[in-house]
């Protein structure tokens, strides 16, 4: 094999490991939601409830791209937003 092969060889499997992962974290999300969703009809308010499970865990399942018109927010512009409201929130409070 040459240096090319081995090197596709070694991104692609990275990429499968990475693909991997992300399933098994829905999946468990997944889970995660349908276990709150019971308790919560048992026990509280179901109406207050998100609707669905991409609704519950939008970090995971993307589904915040919709607010930036389909384009999705890389983890440091999203920190990035969160230091910002959160200085607003310390200004307003001084």
């Amino acid at each position: 094999m040459s240096l090319a092969e081995i090197t596709k060889y070694i991104a692609a499997k990275r990429e499968c490991i990475i693909n991997e992962k992300k399933n098994a974290d829905r999946m468990a999300c997944f889970i995660a939601y349908k276990t709150a969703e019971l308790m919560a009809v048992g026990v509280n308010n179901p109406k207050a409830f998100p609707d669905n499970v991409g609704k519950a865990f939008p970090f995971i399942f993307g589904e915040d791209t919709a607010v930036t018109g389909g384009i999705p927010i890389e983890d440091w512009q999203r920190s990035k937003e969160q230091m910002q409201e959160y200085q607003k929130i310390q200004k307003g409070v001084r």
